[in-house]
């Protein structure tokens, strides 16, 4: 059986990114004093290197001081993921316990909910 995270492009791609230097990039791009980029889209066929780009750049940003990052399963709610995260962390779970922030807006909220269509 062939392995299924084999790359096959099934042609060759127009462009091969060097990781090391995607990855440098974008940290530098997230930590420069004027952030000129806040959002980046890493894409590429199945076993291209996409997952261990990312968590290269988390542990990368994570020594940083001015830096959280939290890994997020995206098969799970999101809001409710981020949230658990967030209170596991002892130096973030005081803050939110004393900022007293009300969020149930977000469990009960969709954008397809009450969303008027013209037909």
């Amino acid at each position: 059986m062939q392995n299924p995270f084999t790359l096959n492009f099934g042609k060759e791609p127009l462009t091969i990114i060097n990781r090391q230097t995607a990855k440098n990039q974008i940290v530098e791009d997230f930590t420069a004093p004027i952030i000129n980029n806040q959002v980046y889209i890493i894409s590429g066929v199945r076993g291209s290197g996409k997952t261990v780009l990312l968590t290269e750049i988390s542990k990368q940003l994570a020594q940083q001081s001015k830096w959280l990052t939290v890994e997020l399963n995206s098969t799970r709610d999101l809001m409710t993921a981020l949230l658990s995260k967030l209170y596991d962390l002892p130096a973030i779970a005081p803050l939110l316990i004393e900022a007293n922030i009300d969020l149930s807006f977000f469990w009960n909220w969709s954008p397809f909910k009450n969303s008027s269509t013209n037909c």
